[in-house]
């Protein structure tokens, strides 16, 4: 009997209909063309594949419930493990470090969520080919950016020694108001954009050059 037309089921859940056969292998076996229903994805499938619901609806997210991904992904192998571990990180809540990343609010751009944008995009990022071919090289986020967004803006590659000195000069800072009022930042970088304040002045302001800017003291939290 002929599938075309008739609405199956994947091993997810989601409802496609069989719009048609692409082709015969020479062993005989059909390739349907399928969309999904409700997302609109098209795929090719085999006939055993589509008895048994073995295809997968890429117009969702496969990946951590954000992460949109492509069949044959995962042959791109560390591209591909760098991009789930960023989403792991950010949107994993069994993460052992979920707390330092996604529950401090680390988020990953909706650029990123899609792993064909996040392939693309990284080839253009510095330090690409130290990546590909040094093990010792990782995605980082704090280095160009302000350690809150993975993003093509944001990121770069940087070896462990290069993101562990970067980290040491991210610290938190104190800033006190003219009328007395206390805030704590993570860095400088965040004090300054929330503030209205020159970078150049804050460090002024440590070094004890001078006595503050725009009426803010600062302090370095030990």
């Amino acid at each position: 009997m002929s599938k075309v037309g008739k609405v199956v089921v994947n091993s997810q859940g989601y409802e496609a209909i069989v719009m048609g056969i692409v082709r015969r292998t020479k062993y005989g076996n059909y390739i349907y063309k399928v969309r999904f229903i409700e997302s609109g994805y098209v795929c090719e499938v085999d006939g055993g594949n589509l008895s048994k619901g073995s295809f997968k609806d890429y117009g969702r997210p496969t990946v951590y419930g954000v992460g949109f991904s492509y069949k044959g992904a995962k042959s791109k192998g560390r591209i591909y493990k760098t991009w789930v571990h960023m989403l792991e990180r950010c949107y994993d809540k069994n993460f052992h470090a979920y707390s330092r990343y996604g529950g401090s609010g680390v988020k990953v751009s909706q650029e990123w969520l899609h792993f064909r944008n996040f392939e693309r995009d990284i080839k253009e990022l510095p330090n690409y080919e130290k990546f590909l071919n040094d093990p010792s090289y990782t995605l980082d986020k704090d280095i160009r950016g302000k350690g809150k967004l993975y993003s093509k803006d944001t990121c770069m590659f940087a070896s462990k020694m290069e993101q562990s000195h970067a980290q040491k000069r991210v610290k938190k800072i104190k800033a006190i108001s003219p009328t007395g009022e206390i805030f704590i930042f993570p860095s400088i970088c965040r004090a300054c954009d929330e503030l209205g304040v020159q970078n150049a002045n804050v460090y002024k302001v440590l070094k004890g050059e001078r006595k503050h800017t725009c009426g803010f003291r600062f302090e370095r939290v030990i």
